[in-house]
């Protein structure tokens, strides 16, 4: 009988086995191993980074160049009126579970892309009256 650590080798030989399966498959055999960091990465992988439990990787930083919709143009890049702006409008962190994050690409034609919201990172002061 194959170990564990022997199917998952097997599984992620396999071009049909999904991420979301092999990640799955790694947390059983990390908890089985007692190994915490890569069940905890595993467990992140598959469920999301949540604030505080993990740094996240970067690999997980998207990274792009946003556009706005121009009825009369079209797409156009998206003009910033400050560095930070910039930087912060040009990356975003993926901290949502592995499967909602390979969906949109293996289930699209190219180019895949994405909309993300970034309120959260945009501040912009109130006015005072």
């Amino acid at each position: 009988m194959p170990s564990l650590v022997h199917e998952l080798q097997q599984a992620a030989l396999e071009e049909k086995s999904s991420v979301s399966f092999l990640l799955r498959k790694a947390l059983v055999v990390a908890t089985k191993l007692s190994v915490s960091d890569f069940e905890l990465w595993a467990g992140s992988e598959l469920e999301g980074y949540q604030d505080g439990q993990l740094p996240l990787p970067e690999y997980r930083k998207v990274h792009g160049a946003p556009k706005v919709w121009n009825p009369y143009h079209g797409y156009q890049d998206l003009q910033c009126a400050s560095a930070k702006l910039k930087r912060v409008s040009c990356a975003t962190p993926g901290r949502r579970a592995s499967s909602v994050r390979i969906s949109p690409i293996a289930n699209s034609k190219p180019p895949p892309s994405w909309r993300c919201r970034f309120e959260s990172m945009l501040h912009t002061p109130s006015r005072t009256q």
